[in-house]
């Protein structure tokens, strides 16, 4: 099916319309291009009045777009679906594999730095803990047995 653009005046196909907010007549009566062309302008125009804007938009959804920064980032950093991050989690019993506490808000996703593979879910200070020993285990059994050689 197609239709005809009311600003440039070319038939396009269906795709190449948003679908209308209230879904009033199906489709918006202008396309994509001319709507994006409509509201660069209007930016352009007041930036300002778009600044503040994002800034009420951001404030007001919050939780909603920390949480979906969160996830966007776990599937661009690490290939990790929200699926596979709770499997992780469940996988754990939800605890750091290091201390053995529950994981909390503090969590970090852990891998290797050489391979790019997923480890577990770790607490940042754990995370850290092990990334400045250099990810070496013969470094951290050498801190373990320092420790245990220097306990009162």
């Amino acid at each position: 099916m197609t239709k005809v653009c009311t600003k440039c005046g070319v038939e396009k196909s269906l795709d190449d319309f948003h679908k209308h907010p209230r879904g009033k007549y199906g489709k918006s009566p202008s396309c994509k291009i001319c709507n994006n062309k409509k509201s660069r302008a209007w930016h352009a125009k007041n930036k300002e009045k778009a600044t503040q804007y994002n800034r009420d938009w951001r404030e007001k959804n919050k939780e909603r777009f920390r949480e979906t920064s969160r996830l966007q980032k776990l599937k661009y950093n690490y290939g990790l679906s929200p699926e596979e991050y709770k499997q992780l989690q469940i996988r754990q019993c939800n605890t750091c594999p290091i201390c053995h506490e529950w994981l909390d808000e503090n969590v970090v996703v852990d891998h290797c730095h050489e391979t790019g593979r997923v480890r577990g879910l770790l607490h940042n200070r754990c995370n850290t803990a092990i990334g400045l020993l250099r990810d070496d285990p013969e470094l951290l059994t050498n801190a373990a047995n320092y420790l245990r050689m220097r306990s009162y």
